[in-house]
């Protein structure tokens, strides 16, 4: 009888149940230290994201978890994914979340309104006001920590919901991201020190959240965005890059992958 989780069992491919084995091994003194296990976190589907992450190669995922155990330990990040369990929260009760949402609004699927396999995440980049965040921070309204947890709770809502399509549906489910141009002004999204933030944010959601993205889609960026696209493109790593379609609105061939028909419009009260 295998010791692999029944839910993770029936994800893998040849020679990864050996290798996740392996890395349970050279992890066991690791995962007794942690205050609480958690399926999601401390489990097999979790560390099956690690290694195939790394192509395979388990002595490198298993630094690599051990980075992410580390930085959940220094973060408290396990703390705000409890409370997200046991106080059943959702994005309206994300600490701040009125004020970023008025400042960068993005809509959150916990899974495919057709498929209902991934979830759905879309960015409203156009609507962004960058310029109004860094105002804010300036100001005392906000903190870079306030803007960086805010997605921490985000991420860690999205984990929760993928690590149980997955189980549910027998393979490793993601999160099909939309970046939403349409309406973008270069006036108000994007200014020098908003992307000086955007590197620790990129590199806590690239480190901590392996093979989460499934497809990421850029729509309607407009002309300028070339520009901005060569500042954050050093920023993501080579396999976040590849996934990266650029599309525009008139062509709806796309929104076939998320399971819908049409692109959502930004609403006022959009977030779930």
């Amino acid at each position: 009888e295998s010791q692999i989780e029944w839910g993770c069992l029936r994800m893998l491919k040849l020679g990864e149940e050996a290798k996740l084995l392996r890395m349970r091994a050279l992890l066991a003194d690791d995962l007794a230290r942690v205050e609480e296990w958690l399926p999601d976190v401390h489990g097999d589907v979790r560390m099956l994201r690690f290694l195939r992450k790394c192509k395979g190669e388990e002595a490198v995922a298993v630094g690599w978890y051990r980075q992410m155990l580390e930085w959940r330990r220094r973060e408290g990040v396990d703390v705000i994914r409890q409370r997200l369990v046991q106080q059943q929260m959702t994005p309206h009760d994300f600490p701040f979340h009125a004020e970023l949402q008025a400042l960068m609004p993005v809509t959150v699927w916990s899974e495919s309104p057709r498929t209902h396999v991934d979830a759905i995440q879309v960015i409203y980049n156009g609507r962004w006001k960058t310029r109004g965040l860094v105002r804010a921070i300036r100001s005392g309204q906000l903190t870079e920590q306030d803007f960086l947890r805010y997605w921490v709770f985000i991420n860690e809502w999205l984990s929760l919901r993928i690590d149980s399509l997955s189980r549910q549906h027998g393979r490793i489910a993601g999160i099909k991201l939309v970046c939403d141009m349409r309406d973008a002004d270069p006036l108000k999204q994007f200014s020098k020190t908003f992307f000086t933030m955007m590197g620790p944010w990129a590199a806590m959601s690239q480190d901590n959240y392996p093979m989460t993205s499934c497809n990421i889609y850029f729509v309607d960026a407009p002309k300028f965005f070339g520009v901005v696209w060569a500042l954050i493109a050093p920023m993501l790593n080579e396999d976040t890059r590849s996934k990266i379609t650029f599309t525009d609105s008139r062509d709806t061939s796309w929104l076939s992958d998320l399971g819908l028909d049409t692109l959502p419009d930004y609403a006022s009260d959009h977030s779930i």
